[in-house]
C-alpha cells in the first residue's frame, strides 16, 4: 500500500509538472506568434521604403550622366542626400531570445515547428548581417564633399545654377560606381525582407496548425 500510493503521488506529481510546460509551451507560441506578425508588417513598411530610395537612386544615377549637372547641381545632391541612409530592420526577438537563452525551446515538442523556427531565425540573423555592411559601407570615405558645393548648396536662397566643384570624369565615375552599388545593397536588403516574410508566414501557419490557434 505505501509502495501504491508513493507511486500514485509520483505520477500525479509528474502529469502536473507535464501540464506546466504544456501550458508554458503555448504561452511562448502565442507570444512567437504576436512577434512574428511585428516582424512581417515591419518588413512590409521598409520594402516600400527601400523601393522608393531605389528609385530615388535610379534617378540620381540619370543625372550624374547629364551634361546640365555640370552648371545645375542641386537636384543631384538634393537626391544623394535622401538616400544616404536606410531603417534598420529591428526583428521583434524577445520570445526567441528567451527560448534560447533559457533552454526553454526543449519545451517546443513539435518537431516541424522548431525547424521552421531555426529557419526563421537563420534569416533573422543574416539580415542583421547585411544591415552591418550596409552601414559600414555608408561610412566608408566618401568623394560626395569633392563634387558638390555643400555649404552653398545647403543655402535654400542660392541653389540654382551652382556648380559642380569638379568635372572630372574619373570622379563622376566613382559616385556613379558608388551609388550603384548602393542601389544593389538595398536590393539585397529588400530580398532578405521579403524572405522574412515567406518564412515567418509558413512559421505562423506551422504553429497554428500544431497549437490549434487562430
Amino acid at each position: 500500500m505505501l509502495f501504491l500510493a508513493v507511486f500514485c503521488g509520483f505520477l500525479a506529481e509528474y502529469q502536473l509538472e507535464h501540464k506546466i510546460e504544456k501550458d508554458r509551451e503555448k504561452q511562448f507560441m502565442v507570444s512567437l506568434v504576436q512577434d512574428i506578425k511585428k516582424d512581417i508588417s515591419q518588413a512590409d513598411s521598409l520594402i516600400l521604403q527601400n523601393s522608393l530610395s531605389q528609385n530615388l537612386c535610379d534617378s540620381l544615377l540619370k543625372l550624374l550622366t547629364t551634361k546640365e549637372i555640370n552648371s545645375n547641381s542641386y537636384p543631384a545632391y538634393s537626391l544623394w542626400y535622401s538616400i544616404n541612409g536606410f531603417i534598420d530592420f529591428i526583428p521583434n526577438d524577445g520570445t526567441m531570445q528567451q527560448l534560447k537563452n533559457s533552454g526553454a525551446l526543449r519545451l517546443v515538442r513539435k518537431r516541424e515547428v522548431v525547424s521552421k523556427l531555426l529557419d526563421y531565425n537563420r534569416v533573422l540573423e543574416l539580415t542583421k548581417i547585411h544591415q552591418t555592411a550596409m552601414n559600414s559601407y555608408l561610412f566608408q570615405p566618401s568623394k560626395k564633399s569633392e563634387l558638390f558645393d555643400a555649404p552653398r548648396l545647403a543655402i535654400e536662397t542660392d541653389r540654382v545654377n551652382i556648380p559642380l566643384l569638379s568635372s572630372d570624369r574619373k570622379l563622376l565615375s566613382w559616385c556613379y560606381e558608388y551609388i550603384i552599388s548602393w542601389k544593389n545593397l538595398i536590393g539585397a536588403l529588400n530580398i532578405y525582407l521579403e524572405s522574412t516574410k515567406t518564412r515567418g508566414n509558413i512559421l505562423l501557419e506551422s504553429i497554428r496548425k500544431e497549437y490549434s490557434l487562430k
